[in-house]
């Protein structure tokens, strides 16, 4: 296994500026009262790591439960929202909207720089090294389409894929390279590198 450290002066209010951040975690919080407070809407889950099924509960935070899993210690809300209530969320929350529209917005240069420019490195260089010959990434749940502009700007893919992407208004900014899959279904074998 391969460890890639990187060392910068990356500060936490260069890309979460601490007034916003606090004006997001407000709309959060309604937005989970409102959205998931009605626990007959809530399902018990097993370890999403491990599948176990043992695990004992850790602490409360914004009224969910969060677990702690008895095989591999993984920490997880159960019961939690379904998933097709996670996708309603994202795509429609104050908080959600808040924070493509205001909070990413307002750090994109500095994510850029100190956050995305790194993982594409990172990427790009475990290619190089692991799977010279990938030709299509696809990114799962897609929230960062800048990340995914500067993965493409490297030339190393003919294709990227979007799949079941939750950056909603930010779509437009995906580079013209880049397919949105909606429906999940892939022919087998059709990816390379999968991030997510």
């Amino acid at each position: 296994m391969k460890n890639v450290v990187f060392l910068d002066d990356l500060k936490e209010a260069d890309i979460r500026p601490e007034k916003v951040y606090e004006e997001y975690k407000q709309f959060l919080s309604k937005d989970i009262q409102e959205y998931f407070s009605d626990s007959s809407l809530l399902v018990k889950t097993n370890c999403p790591g491990c599948l176990e099924g043992d695990s004992e509960f850790a602490f409360s935070k914004m009224g969910l439960d969060y677990c702690s899993c008895s095989k591999c210690g993984s920490i997880f809300v159960s019961p939690r929202p379904s998933e097709d209530a996670l996708r309603v969320f994202y795509k429609e929350s104050k908080s959600c909207v808040f924070l493509r529209e205001s909070f990413l917005a307002s750090t994109l240069e500095s994510r850029s720089e100190k956050v995305f420019s790194y993982r594409t490195q990172w990427i790009t260089g475990l290619i190089e090294e692991y799977l010279p010959d990938a030709e299509v990434l696809l990114d799962y749940a897609t929230k960062y389409p800048f990340f995914l502009k500067q993965l493409d700007s490297t030339g190393l893919f003919k294709t990227i894929i979007a799949a079941l992407p939750q950056c909603y208004e930010q779509e437009s900014l995906l580079s013209e390279n880049a397919s949105i899959l909606n429906d999940g279904k892939l022919q087998d074998d059709s990816v390379d590198i999968f991030t997510a």
